[in-house]
C-alpha cells in the first residue's frame, strides 16, 4: 500500500468525519515506518498531505468549510470552489510544516497551533447504512 492509501485509511479508520487537523495528524507521524514496515514513505508530510486532501475533495465525499473562529462573513459556509480552488487557498495560508512545529514550540501546544486559527476545516458527507446521504457532519 502506497503512502496516500495508508493515510487515508488510518484517517478513515482512526479519525472517522474528523477535521483537518486529524488529517494532518495523520500525515505528520501518526503514521510511521514502525507500525507500517510495508509503505514506502515518498513524501513529506506536507505533500502527503495535500495529496491525501486533493484525493478526499476530488472524490465528493469531503469539502473544506470557513471555521468559526475566524471573523468571516461565511464562517461555518462550505465552500463552493471546485476541489482545485480548495486547494489553492489551503495553499495560499497554509505555512508548512516547519513553521508550524516553531509556533507550536513557541506556544506550548502539542501539534496544533496553527490548525487552531486556519480558516478552513474538514467537512465530511455522512451516509446512513444503506448509503444514503444524510448530512455534511462538521468536527
Amino acid at each position: 500500500m502506497n503512502q496516500i492509501d495508508v493515510i487515508l485509511k488510518h484517517f478513515k479508520e482512526w479519525h472517522p468525519y474528523a477535521g483537518i487537523e486529524y488529517l494532518w495528524y495523520s500525515c505528520d507521524g501518526e503514521i510511521d515506518d514502525e507500525n507500517y514496515p510495508d509503505v514506502k514513505f515518498e513524501f513529506n508530510p506536507d505533500t502527503a498531505f495535500f495529496m491525501a486532501l486533493e484525493r478526499l475533495l476530488k472524490r465528493g465525499d469531503a469539502c473544506l468549510f470557513y471555521v468559526d473562529c475566524i471573523e468571516h462573513p461565511k464562517r461555518g459556509e462550505r465552500l463552493t470552489e471546485s476541489p482545485d480552488e480548495q486547494l489553492a487557498l489551503l495553499k495560499e495560508i497554509w505555512i508548512g510544516k516547519e513553521k508550524m512545529d516553531k509556533l507550536d514550540e513557541e506556544h506550548g501546544y502539542l501539534g496544533w497551533y496553527f490548525l487552531s486559527i486556519c480558516p478552513y476545516s474538514l467537512t465530511q458527507k455522512m451516509f446512513d447504512e444503506d448509503g444514503y446521504f444524510l448530512r455534511w457532519y462538521v468536527n
